[in-house]
Parts: structure tokens; sequence; C-alpha cells
């Protein structure tokens, strides 16, 4: 009955304990210190049921030595109340295992728990006091603030890749969520909630602020853009301002500048929008600059404002200029027109002159009458030429006006000449007239006489002989003058040229009939005589008209002068100088006619030539030989001078031709690089100047024909030739120079391209590689420290190097940043992408190496943990084992109680390791649940299920061994205590039997 109530009481017990079990189904808190002090708890209900346990043991035992003696039913009642309450007690204690359990997995996951969210607040604070360590202003610099931009990326990177860890700590908890209530679960939200909204605020904070930064970068490459572009346009404004000297520029090169100038003022409006830009810019972003940046900006923008007014200000005061100087360029214009309509009325005056003059005298001073009228006219003109002679040095460098004025001046005194000359031609004229008729009338005297004298020689006693020889004389005398006057008549005839005339001729003619009617009449023989005289006399006067001539013609013929430097000008004075050539061969040709026939005359008739024939003769051949030395001298010379100015106009022309190919070439380009056709654009531009050496040559050529027509020039075309000959060598060097300097940083810029190319293909070929290589880590095992510790090792190896490219990763965004400054807006894009990109890449492979990196550490320590606890119990269990196998003597009483002792302080060591064993299991679940792979989370499940194993089997054994030596004990002692019985009845036998024998029979009866 005792043993019915004490079950009962025990059953009721162990209701309650299932109840209490029950009740923590859920719970409310997820503090450590509340979740270890539930597992405490249930430790010490899991101790007293293993001590209830021993006591069930004892009583089972107890029930087992009743029950033999009992009543079949009882026996059965018993034996199934002690099954109801052992059954009812495993339940209990399978319960409480399991809430043990699963309390150790909720404190390891707490503990995790606890530990992410540790880690992530620490982690997020840490970048937001990185984010508070940058610079709240902005710099006036734009490589300075890219470099700032790039450390908030990096920045943002990082909290990005946070965003991950706090997905992954929020998945983790999933599964902590079903032991939990409402509140609980609540708690646990909120606390990750309040993560991810820090996170997320920060995020979106950090976010703004790389995109202001973004904008502010984007709008101080523009204001430095427009900086340049406005500088540009001032540098170049003011290079075109300064280009020339009006005095040396033509008109329609100072109209074109003009023109140039009023483009420039149209485009000023548009540069002052773009000034307002950059006044807007400092209006925005002055306020948040440092106190230096600000009154840099504000000095620059000053010094920009300052430069531009400068240029405008250049523009309109060179407009000015220019409007003046053509007003005053146009004023000599019409003064040179107005001179030249003068002129060009005076020559058609002069050409409406009958230029014939009439055999009659009156008829002649009515020409010079006429001519003596507008001789008046030009030198009343006189005045106006001077005033035009002093405006050459007001022009502006023209050669077309210069040499209108030159042919004005030129023509004034051709006219003058002109007409002069007609003057005293008219005035020859007259006198001449009165000469010939004063000449024919003493002629006509002198043969009357004689046709007196041969009619009248017989009557006056007179020899025929005498009187012919006396005529003889006479018309000797009256020949000479005969043919003088006939010379002079056809001179006079000749000078009326409209309206042919022979009235004089015949006049003399009929004198020359009556001189050779007396001829005739005086001696047939002297026919001969008085001819070859008539031919001396003819080829005496031609020669002397053609000596005269010559002289005439003696600077045309002989004379090398200088000879004008345009090449039309010069063919112009070979054709005339061709045309004299014929002129003096056809008088050349006629004077050696002459002499022939003259010398042929008078070897017919016998009679020697005169002294006087003879040296007209030998002049004429001397005056042939120098003359058509001459004229072959000054024919090769004009014709020398003339390939000289072709081939002079040719090289001026093919050197012009390229200087302008030059310089368009060199002004190609100003919106910037495309790196893609970079190459094919040094190409062309090497190819090009690979020209060059043959400008130079041709310079080297240019300069030789110059100085062989500088001898052949005036001073003028001297001056002139000299600065053409100065500016092709100024332009020359200029555009060499240009084109050098573009090639170097066209092949800079180049090479730079190429190096970006390469590192960024080298670049993505070792992430290509990083990545597998990657891919081949992950593939690491974390079955054991070991593994762990060479997977952290292989991954700190790998993150080394990695990092080892950062410099190129850097190397390449300066590249970038370098290459962009200089190219175009397409190859700019194509640059961005190629390495956002690249720095993509890399960053989510840094991203990726860390969070590893971070996560093995986390279970290396985990490992350890697990490896150290694992260690000591191994340590105790190795200890306990050897305790175990400790010989010890089991026949003695003292030997059993020693060995009973070391098996109960094993026992105890045992017991007392279960904190360590709560503890090793805790880090078990931790690394269980931080192990990525399966095998893994097996291979520390199967050590510590093994170790625990071998707890269990130790300490059974130790119990069991335990038990077995308390039960010898016990009946050792039992034994002794029969045996200390035994001795006591027999002594006392003894003694009784000693004293008392005759009792012998009783005890034996006894026994």
């Amino acid at each position: 009955m005792v043993f019915k109530e004490e079950a009962k009481i025990y059953m009721a017990w162990l209701e309650e304990q299932e109840d209490r079990l029950r009740s923590n189904d859920q719970l409310t808190r997820h503090t450590i210190e509340e979740l270890q002090e539930k597992l405490n708890s249930f430790k010490a209900l899991e101790e007293e049921l293993n001590q209830k346990q021993v006591t069930l043991h004892e009583v089972h035992q107890k029930v087992h030595d009743i029950v033999a003696n009992l009543p079949v039913q009882e026996k059965e009642v018993l034996e199934k109340l002690m099954a109801t309450v052992q059954s009812q007690h495993n339940e209990v204690y399978s319960s409480l295992s399991h809430k043990f359990q699963q309390l150790e997995d909720m404190t390891s996951c707490s503990l995790e728990f606890n530990q992410k969210m540790d880690r992530e607040t620490k982690i997020l604070q840490e970048r937001e006091k990185e984010f508070q360590g940058l610079s709240s202003t902005y710099v006036f610099n734009s490589l300075d603030t890219e470099k700032m931009l790039e450390k908030y990326k990096s920045l943002n990177v990082k909290v990005k890749v946070q965003f991950k860890s706090i997905s992954e700590l929020d998945k983790k908890t999933e599964y902590m969520m079903d032991s939990m209530t409402e509140q609980g679960r609540a708690d646990i939200r909120s606390a990750i909630a309040e993560l991810s909204e820090q996170h997320e605020e920060f995020f979106k904070r950090l976010t703004q602020k790389q995109n202001d930064l973004q904008e502010y970068l984007m709008c101080l490459k523009k204001f430095e853009g427009q900086t340049l572009k406005l500088e540009l346009w001032c540098n170049e404004t003011v290079k075109q301002l300064e280009e020339s000297v009006l005095g040396t520029l033509p008109t329609e090169m100072v109209e074109e500048k003009l023109s140039a100038i009023k483009g420039l003022s149209k485009k000023i409006s548009s540069y002052e929008t773009l000034l307002q830009e950059m006044i807007v810019f400092q209006e925005n972003y002055l306020p948040i600059l440092s106190e230096t940046d600000q009154l840099k900006l504000q000095e620059h923008l000053d010094l920009i404002k300052s430069k531009f007014d400068s240029v405008c200000d250049q523009v309109q005061c060179q407009a000015k200029i220019y409007e003046d100087y053509i007003v005053e360029q146009n004023t000599i214009k019409n003064t040179v027109s107005v001179c030249d309509e003068f002129l060009l009325s005076v020559q058609t005056e002069v050409k409406q002159i009958n230029l014939s003059l009439s055999p009659n005298l009156e008829d002649v001073q009515l020409v010079l009458h006429k001519y003596e009228k507008i001789k008046e006219l030009l030198h009343d003109f006189e005045p106006k030429l001077t005033e035009l002679d002093s405006m050459k040095e007001k022009l502006d460098g023209s050669q077309p006006i210069a040499a209108v004025m030159l042919r004005i001046t030129e023509t004034y005194k051709f006219l003058l000449h002109k007409v002069g000359h007609h003057v005293e031609m008219c005035k020859s004229a007259i006198e001449s007239r009165d000469k010939f008729e004063l000449q024919l009338s003493q002629q006509d005297s002198t043969l009357a006489e004689c046709e007196m004298l041969l009619a009248h020689s017989e009557t006056k006693n007179v020899s025929k002989y005498q009187s012919v020889q006396l005529v003889q004389e006479k018309l000797e005398a009256i020949e000479l003058e005969l043919i003088k006057s006939m010379e002079r008549a056809k001179l006079i005839e000749q000078e009326d040229t409209d309206n042919p005339v022979t009235i004089l001729s015949d006049r003399v003619k009929i004198m020359n009939q009556r001189c050779k009617m007396l001829r005739e009449e005086i001696q047939s023989y002297q026919q001969l005589v008085t001819s070859a005289e008539v031919e001396r006399e003819k080829f005496e006067t031609l020669v002397e008209d053609v000596v005269i001539w010559f002289d005439e013609k003696e600077e045309w013929i002989a004379t090398c002068s200088s000879v004008p430097l345009a090449e039309a000008e010069t063919s112009a004075i070979i054709d005339k100088h061709k045309l004299i050539s014929l002129e003096v061969s056809a008088k050349l040709k006629e004077v050696k006619s002459l002499a022939n026939t003259l010398v042929e005359q008078c070897g017919q008739i016998g009679l020697p030539l005169s002294a006087q024939v003879t040296a007209k003769l030998t002049q004429i051949n001397h005056l042939e030989e120098l003359t058509m030395a001459a004229m072959l001298t000054k024919e090769t010379y004009l014709e020398e001078a003339h390939c000289k100015r072709k081939q002079f106009e040719s090289c001026s022309k093919d050197i012009s031709d390229w200087l302008t190919q030059a310089s368009d070439l060199l002004d190609s380009g100003y919106d910037g690089f495309d790196y893609d056709t970079l190459d094919e654009t040094i190409t062309q531009l090497t190819d090009f100047f690979t020209v060059a050496s043959f400008s130079q040559e041709m310079l080297t050529q240019i300069d030789e024909v110059s100085a062989n027509l500088f001898p052949t020039l005036d001073t003028n075309d001297s001056l002139t030739l000299k600065q053409t000959l100065k500016n092709f060598k100024q332009n020359y060097s200029k555009i060499v120079s240009a084109a050098q300097n573009k090639m170097a940083v066209m092949k800079s810029k180049s090479e730079q391209w190429r190096q970006l190319q390469k590192n960024c293909s080298d670049l993505n070929s070792k992430l290509d590689a990083l990545k597998d290589d990657w891919s081949e880590i992950n593939k690491c095992s974390d079955a054991s420290p070991e593994f762990v510790q060479s997977h952290l090792e292989k991954v700190k190896t790998f993150l080394v190097d990695v990092e080892l490219n950062r410099p190129v990763i850097d190397n390449v965004n300066e590249t970038v940043r370098d290459l962009e400054r200089v190219a175009n807006s397409k190859t700019r894009d194509a640059l961005s992408h190629l390495v956002e990109s690249l720095n993509t890449r890399w960053t989510d492979l840094v991203g990726d190496v860390e969070v590893r990196t971070s996560t093995l550490q986390d279970i290396d320590s985990l490992w350890r943990d697990f490896t150290e606890i694992m260690a000591s119990f191994m340590i105790t269990i190795e200890k306990s084992e050897s305790r175990m196998t400790t010989k010890y003597d089991a026949y003695t009483y003292t030997g059993l109680c020693q060995r009973l002792s070391d098996l109960k302080e094993v026992l105890e060591n045992l017991e007392n390791m279960e904190p360590t064993i709560a503890q090793l299991n805790t880090t078990r679940m931790m690394l269980r649940r931080a192990l990525p792979t399966a095998e893994a989370k097996i291979a520390s499940q199967e050590q510590f299920l093994l170790i625990m194993e071998k707890c269990e089997r130790l300490t059974v054994k130790v119990r069991e061994e335990m038990s077995a030596l308390k039960e010898e004990l016990e009946s050792r002692d039992k034994l002794m205590s029969d045996i200390d019985q035994m001795t006591v009845w027999l002594q006392d036998t003894m003694y009784m039997i000693q004293t008392n024998k005759e009792d012998i029979q009783t005890i034996a009866d006894l026994k």
C-alpha cells in the first residue's frame, strides 16, 4: 500500500513536470540570460529525473523481491503499476530531452543571432563613421572631386554588400520564429527591421550624397569645359586681331577681316550666355565650397570675365579701326578712279585728233592748237597727280591699286611726253614746210638758170662743154637739194596718213624731170656715174637714218634693265623685244642690199669707192655685229628672267597649296579625339608632314630662284619678293611646329589608349582567371578546422592576389579620366562603359571575397572553440578511461573501496562535464548553421555524437562497475557481519561448551 501511494505521488509529480514542460512550448523572450536560465532549470530537472530513475531502479528491485511472495493478482497489479510509472517517467524524460535539445538549439541560434546583430551594427557604425570622416565640403578641382567620388562609390559598394548580410541574417531567424510567441517574433522582427531601417536610411543618405557629388562633378567638368572653350575663343580672337597690320593688308582682306570681326561680335552673345552659365554654377556651388576654393573660384571667374570683356572691347575697337580704314581706302580708290577717268578722257581726246599732218600749213597749225590745249589741261592736272602720289603711303598694300596708281603716273608722263612730242612735231612740220617752199623756189631758179645756159650757150660764146660742166656742177648741187626736197616732201606727205597725197612729191618730181632732161642733154655717158652717185647718196642717207634709228632703239636692243616680277609683264617685254629684233633685221637687210647695189654699179663703170662709202660699209658691218650680239644677249637675259619667274610662281603656288592643306588638316578635330581612328589620323598627319622635307626643298629652291631674280628686279619688286619669302618661311615654321606638337599629343594619347585597352584586356583576363580560381576555392571543404584554416589561408592569399591588381585598376581609372578630357562624346561614353564594367566586376569580386573572409573567420573561430572544447572533453574522457583501466586488488576490501572511490571520482568528473557538453552542443549548433556544406555539418555532428556516445558508454560502464562494486561490498559487509556473528556465536558456544559440557546435546539440537 505504501508503494502504491508513493507511485501515485510520483506519477502526480511527473504529470506536474509534464504540464510544466507543456507550458514552455513557446518562448516569450529570446535573451541569452533567460534562455540560459531555462536551460539550467531543464538541467536540474534532468538530474532530478536521473535520480528518480535510480530510485525507480531500486524500487523495481524491491518490488521484484516482494512480488515473488505475493499472490498473482497483486503481483500483476504491482508490475502494471511499475510499468506505468516507468513508462510515464520515460515519456517525461523524452519530452525533457526534446525540449532540452530544442532549447540548446534556440540558445545557439540566439547567441549566433546576437553576434551577427552586434557585428552588423558595428559594421554599420563603422561605415557611418567612415561616411562622417569624408569631407562635407566640395573642392574646386575635378581630379580631387573624382577621387572623393571614388571613395563614396567604394563606401556605397561596402554598404550594398551589407544588404546581403542583413538579408541572410533575416533568413536565419525564420526557424527561431516557430518556437516563439507573437511578442518574441515581433521583437526579433523589430530588431532586424530597426537594423534594416538604419542601414536603408544610411544607404539613402550615402546614395544622395554620392548623387549630389556626381552632379557637382558633372557641373564642374562642364564648368571647366566652358572655361576652356571661353579661353580658347578669347585666345583665338586675340590671335585673329593681331595677325595682320593694316598697312600690309589689301582692302579686300581688310573687308574679310571686318566681316570676320563682325562674325565674332555676333558670337559674343553666345559666349555671354556661356559666361552666364558659369556665373550660375558659381551661385549654386559657391556656398558649399571651402573658403580657399570659394576664393579660387571667385578669382578664376573674375579673371575669365575680365579677359572676356577685354576681348569684346578689342573686337569692337578693331571693327571701328577697320571700318575707318576701309572708308579711307575707298576715298583713295575714288580719287584713283577720278584720275583714271580724266586720263582716259585725255587719251580719248588725243586719239580723236588726226595724227596725220596735211601738207597744208594751215591744217598743221590747227592740229598744233589742239595739242597745245591738251598740254595745258595736263599741266593743270599735275596738282591732282601730286595729291595722288601723297596717298601712296596710305595704301593697303594691294597690288592692283598700287599698279593702277603707277599706271596713272606713267600714263600721265606718257601723255605729257606724247602731247609734247606732237606739239614739237607740229612745230617741226610747220618749219619743215616753210623750208621746203623756200628750197623748192631756190631750186626752180637754179634750174631756170641752167636751162637758160644750155639754151643760150653758143650765143654767149660759151662752149657747150663748159656749159655742161657748169650746168653739171649746178645740177650736181641741185640734185642733192632735190633729193633732200624729195625726202622732205615724202616725209611731209607721209605725215598725212588719212589722205595720201603726192602734191609736193609731184612738184619735186617735175623739178627732177627738168634736171633729168638737162642731164640727158649734157652727157649720156655720165648717166651711170650720176646714177652711182645717186645710189651712194641714198646709201649714205639710209646709213645715217639707220644709225639714228639704232640710237633711238638702243635701250630696247642692248640695255638689260630691271624686269617686272610678274610673269605676264615679262612675257609682254619679250614679245616687244622680238618685234624690235625683227625690225632691226629688216633695217640691216635693207642697208646691206643697198650697199651691195652700190658696189655692183661702181664695179660696172670702174669707178672706185670713195673713202666715205668704205667707212660707211665698215660702220654697217660693225653695227651689225654689235647689234646682233647685244640682241642675242638681251634675248637670253629676258628668256632667263621669264623662266625664273615662271619657276618662282610655280614654287610659290606649290608652297601656298601645301601650307593651306596643312593648316586645314591641323584645324580639324576640335571636338575631341576618336581613339578608334586616332592611329589613322596620326598616320594621315605623318604621311602628310613627311612632305615637309619636300616643302623645305621647295623653300630652298625658291630661295635659289629668288637669289637669281633679285638682280633683275627694281627696289619695289625686291622688297615684295623678300616679304613673300619671309611670309613663306614664317608660315612653314608655324605649321611644322604646330604639327609636331599635335602629333606628339596624339601619339601620347594613342599610346595611352593602347595601354588602356591592353590593361583592360589583361584585367578582364585576370578577373576571369580570378573568378575561376575563386570558384575552385569556394569548392574547398570546411569539414574540419584544418580544412577551414586551409580554406581561409587560400581566401586570404586570393584576396592578396586580388589586391595586387588594385594599382592597375586605379591606373586604368586615372588613364580613363585623362583620356576623357580630350575625347569626343562618343569615345567618352565608350570609355565610361568600359571602366564601369571593369570596376563593377572588380567591386563584386572584392565584395564576395571580403564577405567570404568574414564568414570563414567566424567558422574558424567556431571550429577552434569546438575543437578546444572537444580536446578538453577528450582529455577528461581519456583520463577517465585510463583510470578505468588501472589495475586494483579485487580480493581485498580495501582495494574494492579504493576502486569504488576512484569510480565515484571518475563519475563525478564526467557529471561535472555536463556544462562543457552543453557548451560543446551550443558551439556545435552554431558551427552547424555556419558551415556551408552538408559534408561539413555531418563531420561536426559525427564528432559530437562520437564523443557523446563514448561519454555515455563510459558513464554507463562506470555506473555499472560502481553498482557491481557496491553489491560486492554490501555482500562482503553482510558476509563479514555474518562471519563476525558466527565468530561471536562460535566463541560463545565454545565458552558454553567448555563451561557446560552437559549442554552439548542441546547445542547439537540447535544446530
